[in-house]
């Protein structure tokens, strides 16, 4: 995808310049991930300092490297390995190892996508939601996240309220555009 991503080489992943040179203050998404945490936290910091609106994805190793982006610039999504949890939680819920697999293969039929609210939509209700996006879209929402807060809630209670700027998190066969969905229809019907 040579017209959509664009590689930079350097020795130096904390020097800002680079990022200049990749014309990372005009992008809508960054990835890093260094050959050790030390590289990517640098190259986190020099990225953000250059781009401070892209959305930021940086994969760390070990957990504490995480954390201090995490607690530093909370708008930049951290990606930890999960593979030692994810061994205690495959021998507690057997199965659950197969499930976390297939929510983030893309290779998979199914799998975990977002969607993002529009803004002008008006409130809706998480159940009203969940049954009307099954029905229209054929898909499975499995969670949102506020526009105002980075944390997922994925047992959200029936009445809980969607506003416009949320992002939803589902499961189906394909990414759903926001254009795709009937947003006023989801709205007609009070949770039962």
């Amino acid at each position: 995808m040579p017209d959509v991503i664009d590689f930079v080489h350097t020795e130096q992943l904390g020097d800002q310049s680079v990022f200049l040179r990749a014309g990372a203050e005009g992008a809508d998404t960054i990835i890093i991930r260094g050959e050790n945490d030390d590289e990517t936290l640098a190259a986190t910091l020099a990225a953000r300092s250059v781009a401070s609106k892209a959305h930021m994805v940086a994969h760390f190793q070990e957990a504490s490297a995480g954390d201090l982006i995490r607690k530093q610039m909370p708008d930049v999504e951290v990606v930890t390995s999960i593979a030692a949890g994810l061994l205690v939680r495959a021998a507690r819920d057997p199965g659950a190892s197969q499930l976390a697999n297939l929510m983030f293969d893309n290779q998979a039929i199914d799998t975990a996508y977002s969607l993002k609210v529009p803004a002008e939509t008006s409130p809706l209700v998480y159940l009203n939601a969940l049954h009307g996006l099954k029905q229209n879209n054929g898909i499975t929402l499995i969670g949102l996240s506020r526009a105002d807060a980075r944390l997922v809630d994925l047992n959200c209670k029936a009445d809980c309220p969607i506003h416009g700027g949320d992002t939803l998190f589902y499961i189906a066969d394909r990414r759903i555009l926001s254009s795709e969905v009937d947003w006023a229809a989801l709205t007609v019907k009070e949770a039962a």
